[in-house]
């Protein structure tokens, strides 16, 4: 028997002893990629998630307060002494900011739908 000096050699197969006829190999498909989204689109929706965010985080700060300062208190704060200190520490800043940055991402949004 021969040695083939890699090894073995296979069996061929198929009628009359020939190897089946090699299949072309499969082309890749096409990677489907993301609708592009420029960048200023891009930093108009963080933007505007921040503004949703910021307005989500003043009234869980203000709940938390409220819980603080009513009824963890011994004795517990009269809300006349608190509404003030929390509407000019926590909702005034918060509703603030969150105006800014969606302000901002409308205003970034419009100036991108003009060009």
């Amino acid at each position: 028997m021969d040695e083939h000096p890699e090894g073995p050699v296979p069996p061929a197969v198929g009628p009359g002893g020939a190897s089946p006829p090699e299949l072309p190999a499969p082309t890749p498909a096409p990677a489907r990629r993301a609708p592009a989204v420029n960048a200023p689109d891009r930093r108009a929706r963080v933007l505007g998630a921040l503004a949703v965010l910021t307005v989500a985080g003043t009234y869980l700060a203000a709940q938390i307060d409220f819980l603080r300062r009513h009824t963890l208190g011994f004795p517990p704060i009269e809300p006349k002494r608190y509404w003030w200190p929390q509407f000019t520490h926590i909702w005034a800043p918060g509703l603030g900011a969150a105006l800014v940055l969606g302000l901002a991402a409308f205003v970034l949004h419009r100036r991108n739908r003009r060009d």
